[in-house]
């Protein structure tokens, strides 16, 4: 019954303490986290030591036996606190312990000192520390103390006495054995509950924990809209570059002719709207291009055709789509252009010919006297013949299918009539 009283009265005070001092959110804090500033590991050896050198200056009455309980806090220290904080403890209590003299000082100062080394190690070997406690790893590491305290009482104070081994073994056992292992165990218990209950579980660091979780998700949601976001403008602009490269003829960088085919579609459906009240459609032609690629080569041809079509987009630039859609033929749109202007745009085109020379690269010649490759350049000048048809209000085929029709017979009829000029279909 007095083994109760005591343990019960030990519980008590256990219990008063480690509420007071977890009324203070610095503490609380630096027996939480796992990886500890060195404040926190200070406060954290201060919360063990004091306690470890109290209890072995007055120590605990178990039933008339008076037991200290330095394992129970050692291990405490290397559990919450630590490593490093469960050596500091231990060494530090076992000089206490050792100062204090008597028979068995230097036996009870080396167990000690050696369970902190072997507390110390087992924490740091499992990486235990108050945010991963759980009741199954409080069990284990009551019995580490029982194994421990029974290393103490069995081996150290033994061997390390005066007395003959046996004698003090009998004596231990017949005496405070079981006061000893029973008030250290019982003491590791209540404190490792206490700090699974009153810090891990502490609404301070639980509403902190929630707060850092918060910030933690908010942070993780951001990064992951901004990769969506990255990623979308990098899909966007992959699509862009697909479609722009399939509406594109890769000579000329003019729009092709698979894109020809789809705005006559759309722009039909805006005639039958009413949205525009007349339509030039406008087909030319590069006179003898056959002869300049005969002649110079695809490679001189295909210079033509980009300077060619440079010159056409600058002139009709604002006003209208410029289709290559052919292999020298290229049609313009002219949405709302009357045939005055739609003329007016195709007589510059000829007037810009008349006075443009084309610069051509011929392939390379191998010069006979210095077996070097060579590459002459070569002036050219150009014609081109133009057709051109415009629907008015009051007439009544408005298909632009059937104008363009119109216009490349008109461009036929240019190419008849000597080239190099401009006629209007009727």
């Amino acid at each position: 019954m007095d083994y109760f009283i005591g343990l019960f009265s030990l519980l008590l005070i256990c219990l008063g303490l480690i509420f007071i001092i977890t009324r203070s959110k610095t503490v609380v804090r630096a027996l939480h986290h796992g990886d500890k500033t060195y404040l926190e590991l200070f406060l954290c050896i201060l919360f063990f030591l004091i306690p470890t050198i109290v209890t072995s200056e007055l120590g605990i009455n178990i039933g008339g036996i008076i037991a200290n309980i330095r394992t129970a806090f050692i291990f405490s220290a290397a559990v919450v606190g630590g490593p490093i904080c469960g050596l500091i403890v231990g060494s530090l209590g076992a000089v206490h312990r050792y100062s204090m003299g008597g028979i068995s000082a230097f036996p009870c100062s080396l167990a000690t000192f050696c369970g902190s080394v072997f507390a110390s190690g087992i924490a740091w070997k499992t990486k235990i520390k108050p945010s991963n406690l759980n009741y199954r790893k409080i069990i284990l590491w009551i019995f580490l103390v029982f194994i421990w305290e029974n290393i103490h009482l069995c081996f150290f104070i033994p061997f390390f006495s005066n007395n003959p081994y046996k004698v003090t073994l009998i004596n231990i056992l017949s005496s405070f054995y079981v006061p000893q292992v029973l008030v250290n165990t019982f003491t590791f218990l209540i404190i490792c509950i206490l700090i699974f209950d009153f810090i891990t579980n502490d609404p301070g660091i639980m509403a902190e924990k929630n707060r850092n979780l918060e910030k933690h998700i908010e942070e993780m949601s951001n990064n992951f809209n901004k990769n969506i976001e990255q990623k979308t403008q990098e899909l966007k602009f992959q699509n862009n570059e697909l479609y722009l490269a399939s509406v594109t003829d890769t000579i000329s960088g003019l729009y092709n002719h698979n894109y020809f085919k789809k705005i006559i579609l759309e722009e039909n459906s805006n005639i039958e709207e009413g949205k525009y009240y007349t339509y030039s459609i406008i087909c030319i032609d590069i006179d003898n291009f056959k002869y300049i690629n005969d002649t110079y080569g695809h490679t001189a041809g295909d210079h033509i055709l980009k300077e060619f079509a440079l010159l056409i987009a600058s002139i009709f630039n604002g006003y209208g789509l410029v289709f290559r859609t052919g292999g020298d033929e290229f049609t313009i749109l002219l949405g709302d252009i009357c045939s005055q202007k739609a003329h007016s745009l195709s007589q510059k085109i000829l007037s810009s010919l008349n006075t443009k020379n084309f610069l051509l690269h011929t392939p390379p010649a191998l010069a006979l006297s210095s077996n070097k490759s060579t590459i002459s350049e070569q002036s050219i000048s150009i014609s081109c013949s133009i057709g051109i048809h415009t629907f008015l209000p009051n007439d009544k085929t408005k298909d632009l299918n059937t104008l363009f029709y119109l216009a490349d017979q008109a461009l036929l009829a240019s190419k008849a009539h000597g080239k190099h000029c401009i006629t209007y279909s009727n």
